[in-house]
């Protein structure tokens, strides 16, 4: 059984506790919270990023290539969990753990990725994600608009 599914009127039934995104304040609380969830990620990615910037860094992570692989390692174990086993997805220390795991792991990749290629390339790259991100998380925040009509119209 997964917990999601649809009541008796056609409106999603989010973790079978009965509170449906029919409820336009219950949409808004979980684009909330995915945003800000989605913020916090990608600080934590751009100040590994920045870490790996430093030429000391720079110079460990070039003469030790393993650490590139096993964060690669870590970072497919983590999304295929999430993305394969329900139970790891849904329940609540198990995803955070998860997503933490998957977070830090991506944010070790493009650290190596900057200590091999030019810096400021890949922080242009984080800077602007993180932007537009943070963008859409303010409008997410404030917003009283309901797109859900528009989705439904699609």
């Amino acid at each position: 059984m997964s917990g999601y599914g649809t009541d008796a009127e056609g409106s999603y039934d989010y973790g079978g506790m009965g509170d449906t995104f029919s409820d336009k304040s219950i949409r808004l609380g979980f684009i909330r919270k995915v945003y800000s969830i989605l913020c916090a990620q990608l600080v934590v990615t751009m100040v590994i990023v920045g870490v790996f910037t430093l030429e000391e860094v720079k110079l460990y992570s070039r003469q030790h290539m393993e650490m590139f692989w096993i964060a690669l390692v870590i970072s497919l174990v983590a999304l295929i969990s999430l993305a394969c086993c329900p139970d790891v997805r849904r329940k609540t220390p198990h995803n955070f753990i998860f997503l933490g795991m998957f977070t830090l792991a991506e944010g070790f990749l493009l650290g190596c990725v900057t200590a091999t290629y030019d810096a400021n390339e890949v922080l242009m790259a984080v800077g602007v994600t993180a932007a537009v991100v943070l963008a859409l998380t303010i409008f997410a925040f404030q917003t009283k608009i309901d797109l859900q009509l528009w989705v439904e119209f699609y």
